[in-house]
């Protein structure tokens, strides 16, 4: 079975390998402490290329440390650790590829493409203008050597 995103593009194969899972019975509260073993068994892992997904029955199911937690596990560990739902997974999941730029929709990146492409146009205008002006003293030289 084929996933696509909300703009119907099939999410990469390579996407999906790098999901990894964990069960762990989780009791009416996830807290800070479960956040951190969450961590700890994600070390020894490329965490560039590693999403941590942790899914409670509610959103409500996490304490306000635990999401602090994981929020600051990213500047502090390097983790990526998406704290969601069962009925939110999927959409949670692809807001952040999307956010991200996983699936080729990042604005930074298109923005930074888009001023590489004015400047390549812009260089390309340039060039044109050098080889005209390259022309115009090429007949001029050899207007002097024939006379």
């Amino acid at each position: 079975m084929k996933s696509y995103n909300k703009q119907g593009r099939e999410f990469d194969n390579t996407i999906k390998k790098l999901l990894r899972k964990k069960g762990v019975k989780w009791g009416r509260w996830i807290a800070y402490k479960d956040i951190q073993r969450f961590e700890g068994a994600l070390s020894g892992v490329n965490k560039e290329v590693t999403v941590a997904i942790m899914v409670a029955r509610s959103k409500k199911g996490y304490t306000k440390n635990a999401i602090d937690r994981a929020n600051r596990a990213k500047q502090s560990a390097g983790y990526n650790i998406i704290l969601t739902d069962e009925k939110d997974l999927y959409s949670d999941l692809i807001e952040y590829i999307e956010s991200n730029g996983l699936d080729g929709s990042n604005k930074a990146l298109k923005e930074e493409l888009k001023e590489i492409h004015l400047e390549a146009q812009r260089l390309g205008t340039e060039l044109q203008q050098l080889r005209s002006e390259i022309a115009e003293l090429r007949d001029l030289v050899a207007s002097y050597l024939n006379k």
